[in-house]
């Protein structure tokens, strides 16, 4: 009797483990793929998509976007704007976050999301923000280059002095995002 509970407990794992990836497939099929040779600018921009609902956002993005607070939720649209499908080991999002409080003039955040090739979070990386909080400016954008390297331009205005920095990160095997060392 114990044996039979052992394979009926294995074999319902895998069955759990192949809807998963085939609704994940679901969700990538509605999204264009994002073309890029060299390299590929990633900037908040007004766009017109459809934003996702809530259980896919909580489904899939949770750990990505810290929406485990509800409240982050309300005051927010979340969109799956594009894909990057063409490593062999994980997938890229794109993930735009539109705020929409009132102490925020269009606020935008730009995430890119890898993820396991059947929908597993790996790691993410804000790479683009734009807008105005509190008499501050905020714009950053990111370079992705073909070889798995992020540049990120980080410049904010705040009582009316400018500050930037750039850092690099490194897009490992495995699709984690490690910040470079500055030299």
């Amino acid at each position: 009797m114990k044996k039979l509970l052992v394979i009926f407990f294995i074999i319902s794992s895998f069955t759990l483990h192949a809807q998963l990836d085939s609704e994940y497939k679901e969700l990538l099929k509605e999204i264009a793929e994002v073309p890029f040779t060299d390299s590929l600018l990633l900037k908040a921009v007004e766009m017109q998509a459809e934003p996702l609902d809530t259980f896919t956002i909580k489904k899939w993005f949770t750990q990505a976007l810290s929406v485990a607070n509800n409240n982050r939720l309300k005051n927010r649209e979340y969109y799956l704007t594009g894909k990057i499908t063409s490593n062999s080991n994980f997938d890229l999002l794109v993930v735009v976050e539109q705020k929409k409080k009132a102490d925020v003039t269009g606020t935008q955040v730009v995430y890119l999301v890898s993820t396991k090739k059947n929908g597993g979070y790996i790691s993410s990386l804000e790479v683009a923000v734009a807008g105005i909080k509190n008499k501050s400016t905020y714009n950053t954008s990111s370079l992705l280059y073909s070889d798995n390297k992020i540049k990120l331009d980080t410049k904010f205005n705040l009582n009316d002095t400018l500050y930037a920095d750039v850092n690099v990160y490194k897009i490992n095997k495995n699709g984690r995002f490690l910040l470079a060392p500055k030299y």
